[in-house]
Protein backbone atom coordinates (compact mmCIF):
# COMPACT_ATOMS: atom_id res chain seq x y z
CA UNK A 1 0.00 0.00 0.00
CA UNK A 2 1.48 3.33 -1.08
CA UNK A 3 2.10 5.95 1.39
CA UNK A 4 -0.65 8.90 2.56
CA UNK A 5 0.63 11.67 0.71
CA UNK A 6 1.03 14.86 2.94
CA UNK A 7 -2.18 17.40 2.55
CA UNK A 8 -1.69 21.40 2.36
CA UNK A 9 -3.23 23.75 4.49
CA UNK A 10 -5.59 26.60 2.74
CA UNK A 11 -7.07 29.69 4.17
CA UNK A 12 -10.33 30.62 1.96
CA UNK A 13 -12.33 33.86 1.62
CA UNK A 14 -15.67 32.28 0.55
CA UNK A 15 -16.94 36.18 -0.47
CA UNK A 16 -20.15 37.54 0.87
CA UNK A 17 -22.81 34.92 1.67
CA UNK A 18 -23.87 32.74 -0.58
CA UNK A 19 -21.97 34.62 -3.52
CA UNK A 20 -21.85 32.20 -5.94
CA UNK A 21 -25.67 31.74 -6.45
CA UNK A 22 -26.60 35.39 -6.25
CA UNK A 23 -26.24 38.68 -9.08
CA UNK A 24 -24.52 41.44 -7.25
CA UNK A 25 -25.18 44.55 -8.61
CA UNK A 26 -22.43 47.35 -9.46
CA UNK A 27 -19.18 47.94 -8.33
CA UNK A 28 -19.02 43.86 -8.51
CA UNK A 29 -21.53 43.00 -11.31
CA UNK A 30 -23.08 39.84 -11.72
CA UNK A 31 -20.15 37.81 -12.73
CA UNK A 32 -17.43 39.71 -9.69
CA UNK A 33 -17.17 35.77 -8.23
CA UNK A 34 -16.34 33.84 -11.14
CA UNK A 35 -12.41 33.87 -11.09
CA UNK A 36 -12.54 32.21 -7.18
CA UNK A 37 -15.58 30.20 -7.98
CA UNK A 38 -13.16 28.85 -11.29
CA UNK A 39 -10.12 28.48 -7.99
CA UNK A 40 -12.31 26.46 -5.84
CA UNK A 41 -13.54 24.11 -8.55
CA UNK A 42 -10.05 23.44 -9.66
CA UNK A 43 -8.80 22.74 -5.98
CA UNK A 44 -8.81 19.03 -5.71
CA UNK A 45 -7.33 18.27 -8.64
CA UNK A 46 -4.54 20.16 -7.56
CA UNK A 47 -3.62 18.09 -4.07
CA UNK A 48 -1.54 15.97 -4.30
CA UNK A 49 -4.08 13.15 -3.49
CA UNK A 50 -8.04 13.20 -2.67
CA UNK A 51 -8.09 13.76 0.82
CA UNK A 52 -9.94 11.37 3.27
CA UNK A 53 -11.55 14.14 4.68
CA UNK A 54 -11.59 18.01 5.52
CA UNK A 55 -11.18 19.92 8.57
CA UNK A 56 -12.42 23.38 8.30
CA UNK A 57 -12.48 25.98 10.55
CA UNK A 58 -14.87 28.17 9.93
CA UNK A 59 -15.18 31.94 10.96
CA UNK A 60 -18.76 32.02 11.58
CA UNK A 61 -18.88 29.69 14.30
CA UNK A 62 -17.82 30.96 17.71
CA UNK A 63 -17.90 29.53 20.77
CA UNK A 64 -16.59 30.41 24.18
CA UNK A 65 -14.32 27.03 24.20
CA UNK A 66 -13.14 25.85 21.02
CA UNK A 67 -15.44 22.90 19.77
CA UNK A 68 -15.63 20.58 16.97
CA UNK A 69 -18.63 19.08 15.71
CA UNK A 70 -19.14 15.03 15.67
CA UNK A 71 -22.50 14.87 13.76
CA UNK A 72 -23.23 11.99 11.48
CA UNK A 73 -25.19 14.15 9.04
CA UNK A 74 -24.57 17.55 9.55
CA UNK A 75 -27.87 20.00 9.07
CA UNK A 76 -27.80 22.76 7.08
CA UNK A 77 -27.17 26.28 8.68
CA UNK A 78 -28.23 29.25 6.60
CA UNK A 79 -26.60 32.07 8.49
CA UNK A 80 -27.03 35.01 6.08
CA UNK A 81 -29.74 37.50 5.27
CA UNK A 82 -31.55 39.46 2.90
CA UNK A 83 -30.66 37.18 -0.18
CA UNK A 84 -32.56 35.70 -2.84
CA UNK A 85 -34.80 32.63 -1.81
CA UNK A 86 -33.39 29.65 -3.78
CA UNK A 87 -30.15 30.65 -1.66
CA UNK A 88 -32.27 29.05 1.49
CA UNK A 89 -32.76 26.05 -0.36
CA UNK A 90 -28.99 25.01 -1.06
CA UNK A 91 -28.29 21.89 -0.15
CA UNK A 92 -24.46 20.25 1.05
CA UNK A 93 -25.17 16.25 1.99
CA UNK A 94 -21.39 15.72 3.01
CA UNK A 95 -21.32 13.46 5.82
CA UNK A 96 -19.41 14.10 9.37
CA UNK A 97 -17.26 11.63 10.75
CA UNK A 98 -17.47 11.28 14.42
CA UNK A 99 -14.38 9.83 14.83
CA UNK A 100 -12.20 12.16 13.42
CA UNK A 101 -14.04 15.06 15.66
CA UNK A 102 -12.82 12.93 18.63
CA UNK A 103 -9.03 12.53 17.12
CA UNK A 104 -9.49 16.61 16.57
CA UNK A 105 -10.75 16.98 19.85
CA UNK A 106 -8.01 15.21 21.28
CA UNK A 107 -5.03 16.36 19.60
CA UNK A 108 -6.25 20.17 21.01
CA UNK A 109 -6.69 18.75 24.65
CA UNK A 110 -2.97 17.08 24.11
CA UNK A 111 -1.66 20.27 23.68
CA UNK A 112 -3.37 21.93 26.69
CA UNK A 113 -6.35 23.89 24.68
CA UNK A 114 -9.81 22.89 25.87
CA UNK A 115 -12.49 21.66 23.91
CA UNK A 116 -16.01 20.15 23.72
CA UNK A 117 -17.38 18.29 20.89
CA UNK A 118 -21.21 19.33 19.11
CA UNK A 119 -23.19 16.39 17.57
CA UNK A 120 -25.67 18.60 16.31
CA UNK A 121 -23.91 21.68 14.93
CA UNK A 122 -25.29 22.03 10.87
CA UNK A 123 -23.03 23.30 8.06
CA UNK A 124 -22.58 27.30 8.46
CA UNK A 125 -22.00 29.08 4.88
CA UNK A 126 -18.42 29.62 5.75
CA UNK A 127 -18.17 25.68 5.51
CA UNK A 128 -20.68 24.97 2.25
CA UNK A 129 -20.39 27.83 -0.11
CA UNK A 130 -16.51 26.40 -0.65
CA UNK A 131 -17.11 23.27 -0.22
CA UNK A 132 -20.33 23.12 -2.79
CA UNK A 133 -17.94 24.07 -4.94
CA UNK A 134 -15.06 22.39 -3.80
CA UNK A 135 -16.73 18.84 -4.06
CA UNK A 136 -19.71 19.48 -5.52
CA UNK A 137 -20.99 15.23 -4.79
CA UNK A 138 -20.23 15.92 -1.39
CA UNK A 139 -18.24 12.90 -1.37
CA UNK A 140 -15.78 13.87 1.41
CA UNK A 141 -16.48 14.09 5.09
CA UNK A 142 -16.58 17.29 6.83
CA UNK A 143 -15.34 18.05 10.21
CA UNK A 144 -15.79 21.35 11.64
CA UNK A 145 -13.73 23.56 13.98
CA UNK A 146 -15.41 26.61 16.35
CA UNK A 147 -13.34 30.11 16.97
CA UNK A 148 -13.25 30.74 19.93
CA UNK A 149 -14.97 34.12 20.54
CA UNK A 150 -12.40 35.63 22.06
CA UNK A 151 -10.64 35.75 18.40
CA UNK A 152 -7.16 35.66 20.31
CA UNK A 153 -4.14 35.49 17.79
CA UNK A 154 -1.96 33.44 19.69
CA UNK A 155 -4.62 31.01 20.92
CA UNK A 156 -5.85 30.39 17.21
CA UNK A 157 -2.29 29.29 16.01
CA UNK A 158 -2.08 27.09 18.59
CA UNK A 159 -5.04 25.42 17.71
CA UNK A 160 -3.08 25.17 13.98
CA UNK A 161 0.06 23.45 15.23
CA UNK A 162 -2.66 21.12 17.76
CA UNK A 163 -4.34 20.06 14.40
CA UNK A 164 -0.97 19.71 12.06
CA UNK A 165 -0.49 16.05 12.55
CA UNK A 166 -3.49 14.94 10.46
CA UNK A 167 -2.11 16.47 7.27
CA UNK A 168 -0.09 13.36 7.92
CA UNK A 169 -3.05 11.39 7.87
CA UNK A 170 -4.50 12.59 4.28
CA UNK A 171 -6.63 15.39 6.26
CA UNK A 172 -7.10 18.57 4.25
CA UNK A 173 -7.17 21.68 6.77
CA UNK A 174 -9.14 24.75 5.79
CA UNK A 175 -9.63 27.94 7.31
CA UNK A 176 -12.76 29.62 6.08
CA UNK A 177 -13.85 33.56 6.19
CA UNK A 178 -14.43 36.38 4.28
CA UNK A 179 -11.22 38.17 3.12
CA UNK A 180 -11.02 42.02 3.57
CA UNK A 181 -12.60 43.16 0.25
CA UNK A 182 -15.03 45.82 0.77
CA UNK A 183 -15.20 49.02 2.60
CA UNK A 184 -18.63 51.36 3.39
CA UNK A 185 -18.82 54.89 3.48
CA UNK A 186 -17.97 54.71 7.27
CA UNK A 187 -21.30 54.98 8.76
CA UNK A 188 -22.28 51.46 7.98
CA UNK A 189 -25.38 52.14 6.58
CA UNK A 190 -23.98 53.15 3.07
CA UNK A 191 -22.90 51.21 -0.50
CA UNK A 192 -19.65 49.28 0.22
CA UNK A 193 -17.33 49.68 -2.72
CA UNK A 194 -14.12 47.05 -3.68
CA UNK A 195 -10.91 47.59 -0.98
CA UNK A 196 -8.35 49.10 -2.67
CA UNK A 197 -4.94 48.06 -0.53
CA UNK A 198 -1.81 46.66 -2.96
CA UNK A 199 0.28 47.28 0.12
CA UNK A 200 -2.00 46.17 2.77
CA UNK A 201 -2.90 42.57 0.87
CA UNK A 202 0.86 42.06 0.26
CA UNK A 203 1.22 42.43 3.79
CA UNK A 204 -0.30 39.04 4.54
CA UNK A 205 1.04 37.27 1.93
CA UNK A 206 4.90 38.63 2.98
CA UNK A 207 4.54 37.02 6.32
CA UNK A 208 2.76 33.98 5.56
CA UNK A 209 4.71 32.76 2.18
CA UNK A 210 8.40 34.24 3.03
CA UNK A 211 9.28 34.53 6.29
CA UNK A 212 10.21 31.63 8.75
CA UNK A 213 7.48 30.05 10.80
CA UNK A 214 9.06 31.62 14.47
CA UNK A 215 8.68 34.81 12.42
CA UNK A 216 5.18 34.27 11.19
CA UNK A 217 3.90 33.08 14.64
CA UNK A 218 5.95 36.59 16.50
CA UNK A 219 4.15 38.53 14.06
CA UNK A 220 0.29 37.03 14.11
CA UNK A 221 0.83 35.81 17.84
CA UNK A 222 1.70 39.76 19.07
Amino acid sequence: MEPIKRQPVFYLTHGGGPCFWTRFPEPYGPQAYEPLKSYFAGLLARLPEQPRAVVVISAHWEEPVTTVSTAIAPPMLYDYYGFPSHTYELQYPARGLPELGLRVRDLLRAAGIEANTDEDRGFDHGVFVPMLVIDPQARIPVVMVSMRDDLDPAHHLAIGQAVAPLREEGVLIVGSAIGPIVASDGNGDGPTRPLEGPTFRMSPRRVCVRQLCPERLRVFGA
